[in-house]
């Protein structure tokens, strides 16, 4: 007589409690005897089965009570996050855009420790991040802008591979939150890495060593950077300034690799430091590396700025500002908004304008212009650009506006509307709490000098 076959039944275990859930009630049903369930009676069927519920229960309780946490937001002094790299183009591997960003995930981990900040700086990569998709840099700068909001990242490192003919171009980009540095204007919004690195096949798996090879020069710059960030976060402007102008000697870093980034942050840091010298070499190099970057323009408007208004400060005397400063400065902002290279959610329009408006005032101020109008245009123009807080990184601007807005109309003797111009700009400065009692103040003292003058 032939022997008869028993297969024992397997359990599969996947990543769903509703899953596990049916599964160990299956095992649990399978080895009661059915003739036992039916000699039990109706009050013992209702028994077990609640018994069965109530265990069932208390493993899903206990299982989401004794579960990790998992953070939904990053800590530390300065937060990196690494997504995913866009992959334009068919053929190359489905989880090639994870690879890339884990790659460079890695090596920020490796170069900042090397680096040894005094900053606690925190790194995700994409298993935390996910990534940003897209063909074009302004959505993929959105993508990354929503990430830094979502997760309080304050630098977001991300790419794109596109296919070129029968190459493979790769991108890195990195966004800047401009939530957490809105005393950096010329810096916040996206950037990028310098000029595409090339391959022409991601099949051989030799391409993960040539794409090091190639980003270890940048990875190296960006950690860098990364630190420099942290601490102008942290307003050491000094330490940020030391730590930018190292990322010079990077060996292997050439200027078609992002190395105008870096310039523009050197000169912004020494601007903070008011050397004013090092903040026009400093833009000047990276105009000299693509002249069509808009943000070096900016930095320069601001420089001939502050060089216009520095005898006035010293002086008190409205016509000792220098007006050709003023006017170098004015042709900066023009040039700013005609440069090709507008670096997306930069914000650079608005930029500009304020600037220009700053000159156009100190120029009608200072009697070199006949009127406030076309410093008005350039205020207005901003602020309607915030649009009541749809474009939320230009807030500070826009408060700026508001304040010269009142200052021109206490010049002109609208104090009832500079008032309100004042007390607008504190409300939108919450977090420069310097500024926001400047003008809180002179909004109260013109109300003061309206109820004083008032029968």
């Amino acid at each position: 007589m032939p022997t008869k076959k028993t297969s024992k039944k397997t359990i599969v275990i996947k990543d769903s409690i509703g899953t596990v859930i049916g599964n160990y009630a299956k095992v649990v049903i399978n080895q009661v005897n059915e003739k036992f369930i039916k000699r039990l009676g109706i009050e013992q069927r209702i028994f077990f089965s609640i018994l069965f519920f109530a265990i069932i229960l208390v493993g899903i309780f206990l299982y989401f009570a004794l579960r990790p946490k998992v953070a939904t937001t990053m800590s530390g002094d300065f937060r990196i996050a690494v997504a995913g790299f866009a992959v334009n183009g068919q053929g190359a591997p489905d989880d090639l855009g994870y690879e890339l960003a884990s790659d460079v995930n890695l090596r920020l981990e490796q170069d900042i420790h090397e680096i040894n900040p005094d900053l606690v700086v925190t790194v995700w990569g994409p298993d935390q991040i996910g990534s940003i998709q897209g063909n074009d840099a302004t959505s993929r700068a959105e993508q990354a802008e929503k990430i830094a909001d979502r997760i309080q990242a304050d630098m977001v490192v991300y790419g794109v591979v596109n296919l070129n003919g029968s190459n493979w171009d790769v991108t890195p980009e990195f966004y800047i939150s401009t939530q957490n540095f809105y005393e950096a204007r010329e810096i916040t919004g996206q950037s990028d890495l310098g000029q595409a690195l090339s391959f022409p096949s991601f099949t051989n798996p030799a391409w993960r060593y040539e794409f090091g090879k190639q980003m270890y020069a940048r990875t190296q710059a960006l950690s860098i950077i990364s630190v420099g960030l942290g601490y102008y976060a942290l307003r050491n402007y000094s330490t940020a300034l030391q730590e930018f102008q190292s990322a010079e000697n990077v060996q292997g870093w050439s200027d078609d690799q992002g190395k105008k980034v870096l310039y523009v942050l050197i000169g912004n840091a020494a601007g903070k430091l008011n050397n004013f010298d090092l903040l026009n070499t400093s833009v000047q190099e990276a105009l000299a590396i693509d002249p069509e970057y808009a943000r070096p323009y900016i930095g320069l408007a601001y420089v001939m700025y502050f060089r216009a208004i520095a005898p006035f400060q010293k002086s008190q005397k409205p016509t000792d500002v220098d007006n050709s400063y003023l006017t170098q400065c004015i042709n900066y902002s023009n040039q700013a908004l005609a440069a090709k290279d507008k670096p997306p959610l930069a914000d650079v329009v608005e930029k500009a304008d304020f600037a220009r408006g700053q000159c156009y005032f100190l120029q009608a101020y200072s009697g070199h212009l006949n009127g406030f109008s076309l410093a008005i245009k350039d205020f207005q123009s901003v602020i309607s650009a915030y649009d009541k807080g749809a474009n939320p990184r230009i807030r500070e601007l826009a408060g700026e506006s508001n304040a010269r807005l009142g200052l021109i109309d206490n010049l002109d003797g609208n104090i009832t509307i500079a008032a309100q111009e004042y007390q607008t700009a504190a409300d939108l400065l919450p977090d420069v709490p310097d500024q926001q009692l400047l003008y809180r103040n002179r909004a109260q003292a013109l109300r003061g000098g309206l109820m004083t003058s008032t029968p």
